[in-house]
């Protein structure tokens, strides 16, 4: 099954186009967006199936996947507000991570968050500490 990562799309449109400061590399995210609404659109109306990773935000990112299919479901990955790996990765600049920061934690004390308003099954996954349910009960529920 494909994989369409929304960094990957903002890698792909910075390459291009470039991202002098913050303001214009949150403006190649938005646009990140829209190209993975597209993809997904694309994908399931020719009856596909792929996943769609991003950093969705609750209120704002509906758009981008509504709609998309009749047959969709969601794995919702709470990551809680250890924020330990974030702060200490190695990203490109474009994304200008030393300035995200505050904006992440707000978001997640917010519910910024959680899971998009799409009207599909959503199956929320602890990860935490491994994935609760496991990894087969995952695959199970994304067959269904």
């Amino acid at each position: 099954m494909p994989l369409f990562a929304k960094d990957d799309v903002k890698a792909a449109l910075y390459s291009v186009l470039g991202a002098e400061d913050v303001d214009a590399s949150r403006r190649l995210s938005r646009a990140s967006f829209d190209v993975l609404g597209a993809i997904a659109h694309a994908v399931f109306a020719a009856r596909g199936a792929a996943v769609v990773e991003a950093n969705f935000t609750r209120g704002e990112a509906e758009h981008v996947l509504r709609g998309a299919c009749t047959h969709q479901v969601r794995v919702w990955c709470e990551v809680g507000e250890n924020l330990r790996r974030y702060r200490e990765r190695q990203r490109a600049p474009m994304h200008f991570d030393d300035h995200q920061l505050a904006r992440l934690e707000r978001g997640l004390r917010e519910g910024w968050y959680e899971p998009l308003d799409l009207g599909v099954p959503v199956l929320e996954v602890e990860t935490t500490r491994g994935w609760a349910p496991g990894y087969e009960e995952v695959l199970a529920f994304a067959a269904s």
